[in-house]
């Protein structure tokens, strides 16, 4: 990102992550997170020995208005950077657990909700089962278009890449 004609070429987000893993403390920074994890995927797994099925949120919130480009507030909880907002989708991603995110409904404007369901390590027939078993459950509609809902969404959030740049601190 030193040349400014290629650092013109990337987008804002993008641009934070780079400098993110450029910090001068970034093996002490990763070696703390990899700690984190193993103890955290030793959780999950401590777990599954008494829940066969867990099932979580999809995403903190319904769907945001499709002019921002990511939001910076959520339920009253605001987020320093772009990647806050997938909090629940990401922190499920570093469990090691077959997970599958399906629709589970509809909010009464007409936006969709989903559901991540999650089984065991190594139980990806079983998560699949409980997935197949839910959506028959909930019978929602096969194949319909994507629904963008009436209620007026006041998402917070930038809405160019200035916007993003500045949220970033990358000037």
């Amino acid at each position: 990102l030193a040349d400014p004609a290629t650092r013109a070429l990337v987008k804002p987000e993008l641009q934070w992550n780079i400098l993110q893993g450029q910090g001068p403390d970034i093996q002490e920074r990763a070696e703390e997170a990899r700690g984190e994890l193993r103890q955290l995927q030793s959780q999950v797994q401590e777990m599954f020995k008494s829940v066969d099925i867990l099932c979580v949120p999809a995403t903190m919130d319904a769907a945001f208005d499709a002019e921002v480009r990511y939001p910076t507030k959520q339920i009253d909880q605001s987020f320093s950077n772009y990647l806050g907002w997938m909090m629940p989708a990401a922190t499920v991603s570093v469990f090691l657990c077959p997970a599958v995110v399906l629709p589970c409904g509809f909010l009464e404007d007409g936006r969709p909700v989903g559901l991540q369901v999650l089984a065991p390590y190594g139980a990806d027939a079983t998560v699949l089962r409980a997935a197949a078993a839910l959506e028959q459950c909930l019978a929602l509609p096969k194949g319909t278009e994507p629904q963008s809902g009436t209620a007026e969404l006041r998402t917070e959030g930038p809405r160019t890449a200035e916007e993003a740049a500045k949220h970033h601190g990358i000037e």
